[in-house]
């Protein structure tokens, strides 16, 4: 949804008072909170940066809030895309049944990438053999883009891993993130 709350939430545009009323009553209708994000106003910027809007948030359940007080959004820095990404983030929260789902689809993914370069070792084999089919090759080169998409997207989660690791401890070399050794800072 490309849709803002309140004039607010939009600069260098106009805002469109019927979609902001129905997002509104969309979120009063179900009860959900919209939980303030922590780091910045805006989550999204045009590539001029003369257009800024808050599209990105969580909506949660007044419960969740609840149950879950410790629960914050904070908007992580931007390097190309023209939108900020978003971190939900828990204190004291146990997450075994996302530490589940994480292993079981990092255990698919590993899955996946060995069969797939499995496949490309077989078509190689036929092709070094001489008893390749004439399809033989163009399947290669479409298992070498997937695997291409599983070396990227790896790379990307890096990436995004680093940046929130980044904006949850900051630099050590920082002034806000300094030490104090001896009397000093260094």
């Amino acid at each position: 949804m490309n849709v803002v709350k309140n004039a607010q939430e939009r600069f260098g545009t106009t805002l469109n008072s019927i979609e902001a009323d129905h997002f509104n009553s969309f979120i009063d209708s179900t009860g959900l909170v919209d939980l303030p994000i922590g780091g910045r106003s805006f989550t999204w910027m045009n590539k001029a940066c003369t257009k800024l809007s808050k599209l990105d948030r969580f909506l949660i359940s007044e419960d969740v809030t609840v149950r879950l007080p410790d629960v914050r959004i904070t908007a992580l820095d931007r390097l190309w895309p023209d939108h900020n990404p978003i971190l939900l983030h828990i204190d004291k929260t146990d997450f075994v049944k996302v530490k589940q789902w994480s292993n079981n689809i990092k255990t698919l993914e590993r899955n996946s990438k060995t069969m797939t370069l499995e496949e490309i070792n077989s078509i190689e084999k036929r092709i070094d053999e001489g008893s390749a089919m004439p399809s033989d090759n163009d399947h290669r080169l479409i298992l070498l883009q997937e695997i291409d998409k599983i070396y990227n997207f790896a790379s990307m989660d890096l990436i995004q891993k680093a940046r929130v690791k980044w904006d949850i401890e900051g630099d050590e070399n920082s002034f806000m993130g300094a030490s104090t050794k001896k009397g000093g800072i260094i």
